[in-house]
């Protein structure tokens, strides 16, 4: 399963410090989290691109050059996870 958490930062270097003792749920989610890949700050909103492809293959605006997204397509996507605002202007 794959998961995203929002940790505080000094929290997350505590435990990317912090070494695996024992095979223990809280080892075990340490190393999860040691292990993760932090999203950087100011991301725009993560949408599901396959989900995306569907979208617009859909909406028939495939040729013969590739294909053109258009913006109520890309609005149109899911979104997996709300853009970073607080980094945002």
């Amino acid at each position: 399963m794959q998961i995203v958490i929002d940790i505080d930062e000094d929290d997350y270097k505590r435990i990317q410090d912090t070494s695996d003792v024992f095979n223990s749920l809280t080892s075990r989610t340490y190393s999860a989290i040691r292990n993760g890949t932090p999203l950087p700050k100011g991301h725009g909103r993560l949408i599901d691109a396959d989900e995306l492809k569907r979208i617009i293959q859909g909406n028939d605006v495939l040729n013969m050059t590739g294909f053109n997204v258009r913006i109520c397509d890309i609005n149109a996507t899911p979104t997996i996870i709300e853009a970073d605002t607080e980094s945002e202007g």
